[in-house]
């Protein structure tokens, strides 16, 4: 993947998360799966996976696909046929 298409990637919606700056600071350059267990209920609300499989780099894109799945359902749930 060329430079250019990974940071698309890594700045696709589906990979941000609103965290505080004490949070970021405490998370710093860590893995998400060494960390994410920490936040699971702020996780949550941003459709972070559950499954710590997913937490892992190297399955970032099944991570962003449920992402995506779980954001298009919920939104579907509250605005109809906006989301159709």
């Amino acid at each position: 993947m060329s430079d250019t298409a990974n940071l698309i990637a890594v700045s696709h919606p589906p990979k941000m998360l609103l965290i505080s700056v004490v949070a970021k600071l405490e998370i710093g350059d860590k893995p998400p799966e060494s960390y994410l267990g920490e936040y699971i209920d702020l996780a949550k609300k941003h459709f972070i996976p559950t499954d710590e499989v997913l937490w892992k780099l190297g399955q970032y894109q099944t991570f962003r696909e449920y992402r995506v799945r779980e954001i298009f359902r919920v939104g579907r749930e509250i605005f109809g046929d906006i989301f159709a």
